[in-house]
């Protein structure tokens, strides 16, 4: 029997006496896709930084693979990408091929040492995100979308259970993001990578993702994109927004 990758329970949130996340309660079974999705000041990356540990629990507790989160020490199990809000300088040191294999080395004992199979690794995500041509060069000295590729790759690259994604495409183009889409749900089927997509698409994650986490403060919705769109429940919360949502799917 596999272990459940991430089980959040009564999870409370505050930020300067205000509360942020509200009693969450989620259950993410292994090779779940769920896509996150609310409004502006919702909660959604705060909730991925809370189950990351990023940010401290007002009360709750969160499961990572059977384990509270403040034993469990197997991140690699785990891929991470923030948010982007800046892009990096142009004289940061270090090339496509160094960023990318920090995601294999970094939890490794002292010396950090590369093997051939880590680079082929390398190669093999790079080509995957249709960036093989960028291997040799330095990480500053790329565009937004470029870089944002590039830090993709470094979350992927050693294979995570669970991955957990924040607005990953937002500077990606509309190809570049249609292919990178396609890897997840690549890696979502054969590997059965267990996915959490912070989004402010809801159509969008109701074509690719399995599940649809609709967040509020509290849990608005959890289920499938079909559910969403057949709930009473959430005709009464959205109204004619919510028509508009499935037929835009549709």
């Amino acid at each position: 029997m596999s272990v459940i990758p991430l089980e959040v329970e009564k999870l409370r949130v505050t930020y300067q006496g205000a509360e942020v996340l509200s009693q969450i309660e989620l259950k993410v079974d292994k090779g779940d896709y769920i896509g996150i999705v609310g409004p502006n000041g919702s909660g959604k990356t705060t909730l991925v930084r809370a189950v990351l540990g990023l940010v401290p629990l007002a009360s709750g507790r969160v499961v990572l693979f059977g384990k509270d989160q403040h034993e469990f020490k197997d991140w690699k199990k785990i891929g991470y990408l923030p948010q982007r809000i800046t892009y990096l300088d142009q004289r940061f040191p270090a090339n496509v091929d160094e960023v990318v294999a920090a995601g294999l080395i970094a939890s490794r004992p002292y010396p950090k040492k590369m093997t051939f199979a880590d680079r082929d690794r390398v190669g093999d995500i790079l080509k995957d995100l249709g960036i093989a041509d960028l291997r040799g060069r330095m990480i500053g000295r790329l565009s937004g979308g470029q870089q944002q590729r590039v830090l993709l790759a470094r979350a992927l690259v050693h294979a995570p259970e669970l991955l957990l994604l924040d607005e990953p495409t937002t500077a990606l183009d509309p190809g570049t993001r249609e292919m990178f889409y396609a890897f997840l749900q690549k890696i979502n089927k054969t590997q059965k990578t267990t996915i959490l997509f912070v989004s402010h698409d809801p159509v969008t994650m109701g074509k690719y993702a399995s599940k649809l986490l609709y967040l509020d403060k509290k849990v608005v919705f959890f289920g499938t994109f079909d559910d969403f769109c057949l709930s009473p429940d959430m005709t009464r919360y959205f109204g004619e927004g919510q028509h508009l949502i499935c037929h835009r799917h549709g």
